[in-house]
């Protein structure tokens, strides 16, 4: 069997510290931690999308469900955001 050599892409994810949710992370205490690290990955993921690479779905719709459920807990006066239970 000859010899193959593994090949990887590498990709940048750039990101503009000028963007409006960009700076709103970055102003989160240290309680949002979750928040601020679930927005990351959602961040990749659409940079993902972008590119033609899927993302895993079921970890994606897990994560704009809750993000959908945060904002309408936000709007009816209830926690912003709750962290995720540990598995």
């Amino acid at each position: 069997m000859p010899d193959r050599q593994l090949i990887t892409d590498h990709y940048v994810l750039e990101i503009n510290p000028k963007a409006t949710l960009i700076a709103n992370l970055a102003r989160l205490d240290s309680s949002q931690h979750e928040l601020a690290k679930e927005c990351g990955r959602q961040l990749f993921a659409n940079a993902q999308l972008l590119q033609g690479i899927p993302p895993d779905p079921a970890e994606m719709t897990l994560r704009v469900h809750k993000f959908m459920d945060a904002a309408a807990a936000q709007r009816a006066g209830g926690y912003p955001w709750a962290p995720a239970p540990h598995s």
